[in-house]
């Protein structure tokens, strides 16, 4: 058999760059298809295939997607192709969703409705935060999160999703293919792999590498992690990292004016419909230049430039500001309140030239003068504060200086009652000491400057 012969292998895709060719996989009278943007001409079209030199593209059916599916019929496809769907008419459309199906302040739902189409924003995006919903049960959190699953961009919603799961649905081809929403998420810390994956994928280019054995034969593969992530528990996670690049959204009771767990057929057609334009709103903006300057530095960069981008020149920017100040404000005010802040605030207030001895330091923590708390009963070097879920002792302690506060370690030997004894230190260059005093004695002002 000549080579010219030999059938060309087929490979599902989900959405992304095929040559000069954007694809996401829909339906389209029930049966699967591409819709394509020509990334040179900016045509949009439908495709059954789609086909390389060295390969067939096909799309999802509808029993492989594991969320809602975009499903069109042929004669609204063609209405929504001619139309140019404006971000302050999709933003406003996607309000009057959240305004139906939640009983929340103006601040809240703003936050929520940025989200959604920030998850349709992922091809050109670099940094997001994740929205975590918090409350008791009834308190609609997991009403927030159903929305999410009928809005967000291609939304698995679930609880407890295993590892693997998440590395086969976010697949090892493009970034951005879907968004996850995790209920009853309250205990991810004790899942130490997930809430990893959690904490570094907030970012474009985040992958977790795999061996996977297949016929005998091991592989090493990526997966690609970077994606829109949701969250809502009883409390928040006990792990700092992870919650430094949360939204914390306190949810109470409400009566919304609509449940969403139990839409009528009119109100599933207007979700399809809405999720179906966002779609569109996704591909009509493919391929074009985005640039959006707000000002902020560091992390309140990374997690809030570009949710507020998506608000520019629309009528809700301002509010997208007010948000975006809250939440910074919000994360602030929990590193400031941290313990490893109380700590630093107690070694750098009995500082001595820059320095101070590791015996004064513990003794200040654990004398009761700065902090409550007590001693286990049976090991006096282990101390546990009242107002923190924490115990401490000389070991974690030394991490601490060392590792968090940049600490350098000096050991001398000086003589004390005639005794020769090593005494341990630690001194703080002025730069070091300027960097986390910013840090933990935060400026609470938010400055934001368009550009």
């Amino acid at each position: 058999m000549s080579s010219k012969e030999i059938a060309k292998p087929s490979s599902s895709k989900v959405k992304g760059k095929i040559k000069n060719r954007y694809v996401e996989s829909v339906l389209v009278e029930n049966k699967p298809v591409f819709l394509v943007k020509n990334l040179e001409t900016q045509e949009i079209s439908i495709e059954k295939t789609i086909e390389t030199d060295d390969c067939i593209f096909i799309p999802l059916k509808k029993s492989e997607c594991g969320y809602y599916p975009y499903s069109f019929e042929k004669d609204e496809i063609q209405i929504i192709f001619k139309q140019e769907i404006t971000t302050e008419k999709i933003l406003e459309e996607i309000k009057n969703q959240v305004d139906r199906y939640l009983d929340l302040p103006k601040r809240e739902k703003i936050l929520i409705s940025g989200d959604i189409l920030i998850t349709y924003s992922m091809d050109w995006i670099t940094t997001l935060h994740y929205p975590f919903f918090v409350g008791d049960n009834e308190s609609g959190k997991s009403s927030v999160l159903h929305l999410g699953r009928w809005l967000n961009y291609r939304c698995m919603l679930s609880e407890d999703i295993p590892n693997a799961d998440i590395y086969n649905f976010l697949g090892t081809e493009e970034e951005g293919t879907g968004t996850i929403c995790e209920d009853e998420a309250q205990d991810l810390e004790f899942n130490k792999e997930k809430i990893r994956t959690y904490k570094s994928s907030y970012s474009s280019g985040a992958t977790k590498p795999r061996v996977i054995t297949f016929s005998n034969k091991k592989f090493q593969v990526y997966y690609k992690t970077f994606c829109a992530k949701w969250f809502a528990g009883e409390r928040l996670p006990r792990n700092k990292g992870f919650v430094e690049r949360l939204a914390i959204v306190h949810m109470v009771s409400g009566t919304p004016l609509s449940n969403i767990k139990r839409a009528d057929l009119n109100e599933k057609s207007d979700l399809n419909s809405l999720r179906n334009k966002l779609l569109i709103w996704k591909i009509q903006r493919i391929g074009k230049k985005y640039e959006f300057k707000s000002g902020l530095v560091r992390r309140d960069q990374e997690l809030w430039e570009d949710f507020l981008g998506v608000f520019e020149n629309t009528k809700f920017y301002n509010d997208g500001v007010d948000v975006v100040k809250h939440y910074i404000k919000q994360r602030r005010k929990s590193i400031t309140n941290s313990f490893e802040a109380i700590i630093f605030k107690i070694l750098v207030d009995n500082l001595k030239e820059n320095e101070i001895e590791s015996l004064v330091l513990w003794n200040l923590l654990t004398d009761g003068t700065n902090l409550s708390g007590e001693f286990d009963s049976w090991n006096k070097k282990t101390f546990f504060p009242d107002e923190f879920d924490v115990k401490l002792t000389p070991n974690s302690l030394t991490n601490l200086v060392e590792d968090k506060f940049q600490g350098k370690k000096i050991v001398r030997t000086i003589t004390r009652n005639k005794k020769s004894i090593k005494i341990t230190s630690y001194f703080f260059d002025k730069e070091t000491l300027e960097s986390l005093i910013s840090k933990y004695g935060i400026n609470l002002e938010v400055v934001i400057t368009k550009s």
